[in-house]
């Protein structure tokens, strides 16, 4: 099994995309995507995102699409 800490992914959205990055990556490119107009829309831990997803999803499709909405 895999650490699942090993599987975090900050995901921001711009014009109906997004755009997924590790920590390091993210760390260094933050404040450049911000002021080119992304938005930070969720950190999440992918391997509970995914065993969510197939398990629990009735609307898989949506909780993809919702990735590119900001969180309240």
């Amino acid at each position: 099994m895999n650490n699942k800490s090993d599987s975090i992914v900050y995901v921001y959205a711009k014009e109906g995309k997004i755009e997924t990055l590790d920590l390091g990556a993210s760390e260094k490119a933050h404040k450049k995507l911000l002021k080119d107009g992304w938005v930070h829309t969720c950190t999440l831990n992918a391997c509970v995102f995914l065993e969510r997803l197939y398990n629990e999803s009735q609307d898989v499709a949506k909780e993809i699409m919702d990735l590119g909405k900001r969180s309240e």
